[in-house]
């Protein structure tokens, strides 16, 4: 009869040394979710924010599938509750780092080991990754364009310089080649771009030149560096022969 107690101990405690990963215990774990939001060159817009209602998933042990799921708060919190002793994987997904626009989500995960039934464990940081377009954001720059008109069949430049009304003006991301956007100046020479993100813009013009039949570029580079930025370009001055 002892001999079957002490079989009967051995029995419980192999059970409960080999259960599953999973609730039904006291432990938990916590962790946050960043954003660091990239622009079409795959370049950092901003610093990282907070992840809000953000979806975050966790698979128990070896597990390849999902096991339950959270949303993040106002502070890209989030908690797993009631976990057992194991290995657990928590993870959230993120846009793609190589393809702008790619429909493909890649998942950013956290290895994760509750040794103690009483355990809360603090999960790494979460960084994930958001495609923003140039005109996602809140900040703003303006500037004006001023024309130098020549005597004709000379360089020689008039007294007046005037404002040059309805001239195209080029945006682009500094270290980019492709326009993000073109606008024309009101009757007094002002232009302004809204809406921008944080990131490194150049802003240009054409200007004849009095000795090739090419125009040259005029430009002025800026830089947003937070949100609800408003940024006023100094003078932009173009020829006209």
């Amino acid at each position: 009869m002892k001999k079957f107690g002490i079989l009967v101990i051995v029995f419980f405690v192999i059970l409960s040394c080999n259960k599953q990963e999973g609730e039904g215990g006291i432990a938990s774990i916590e962790g946050v979710v960043m954003i660091q939001n990239v622009n079409e060159l795959l370049e950092k817009s901003g610093t990282p924010l907070v992840a809000q209602d953000e979806d975050v998933y966790i698979s128990y042990g070896d597990n390849t599938t999902i096991d339950d799921d959270v949303t993040t708060g106002p502070q890209g919190q989030f908690s797993f509750q009631y976990l057992v002793p194991g290995d657990y994987t928590v993870f959230a997904y993120s846009d793609d780092t190589l393809i702008f626009n790619s429909s493909e989500l890649l998942p950013v995960s956290k290895q994760i080991c509750i040794s103690k039934r009483k355990d809360n464990t603090k999960a790494d940081t979460i960084l994930i990754y958001k495609h923003v377009d140039f005109d996602d954001g809140t900040s703003k720059v303006s500037g004006v364009v001023q024309q130098v008109e020549f005597y004709t069949g000379t360089t020689i430049p008039k007294p007046d310089v005037y404002m040059a009304q309805n001239a195209d003006v080029f945006l682009k991301f500094k270290n980019g080649s492709r326009v993000i956007e073109r606008i024309r100046t009101s009757y007094d020479g002002t232009f302004t771009f809204s809406n921008l993100v944080e990131g490194s813009y150049s802003v240009y013009v054409l200007s004849e030149d009095a000795f090739i039949p090419q125009d040259s570029a005029v430009v002025v580079n800026f830089t947003i560096s937070q949100k609800n930025q408003k940024i006023v370009l100094d003078t932009l001055k173009i020829n006209n022969f």
